[in-house]
């Protein structure tokens, strides 16, 4: 994946935390048993995480990621130093995959017919299919779900990532 397509997922994901409201934080995302707040908490964890690894720590996420309290504007300003840091490596690849998933998930919280910008979507999927195995899904991504290939990116890429797209009943 290109450096360009890292930064497009950041700034994905940062347009989608400047929408939040921190009133509204309590609501359901599109990732399973975590609200906007949990969600925003575990984005600002991987950023950190991406920023430490870009410094030469290796990569990891504290297990303490869901607990620490951080605002849309903090985990925000978390990813634009993940996006001012790395500048290349394998780390580009499994944040974009990331930061598209983040983004996505807070989005569908707030607009049930959110969609990915079909660019992005396409990109990182064709990234996430290359990467993301069954046996690496563990406890990070759902089994896939199937869509018809005809569908749009966005959808073909949250239904891989074992989310489910709009529209599309939640007991497949």
């Amino acid at each position: 994946m290109s450096r360009a397509s890292f930064t497009a997922a950041g700034h994905y994901l940062q347009e989608q935390m400047a929408l939040l409201s921190t009133a509204n934080l309590h609501r359901q995302s599109g990732c399973a048993n975590w609200d906007e707040q949990h969600l925003i908490n575990h984005v600002a964890q991987v950023a950190n995480a991406v920023c430490e690894t870009a410094g030469g720590a290796p990569f990891a996420v504290p297990k303490q990621a869901e607990t620490i309290a951080s605002t849309p504007k903090e985990a925000a300003s978390s990813v634009e130093h993940a996006l001012d840091l790395l500048e290349s490596g394998p780390m580009l690849n499994m944040a974009s995959i990331e930061f598209t998933a983040h983004g996505w998930d807070l989005g569908i919280g707030m607009d049930p017919q959110h969609r990915i910008p079909e660019e992005l979507a396409e990109k990182v999927l064709e990234l996430a299919r290359g990467m993301l195995t069954d046996e690496l899904r563990g406890s990070h991504f759902a089994p896939r779900r199937q869509v018809p290939e005809s569908t749009n990116a966005s959808d073909r890429l949250v239904a891989f990532l074992g989310r489910v797209p709009p529209g599309q009943a939640n007991n497949q």
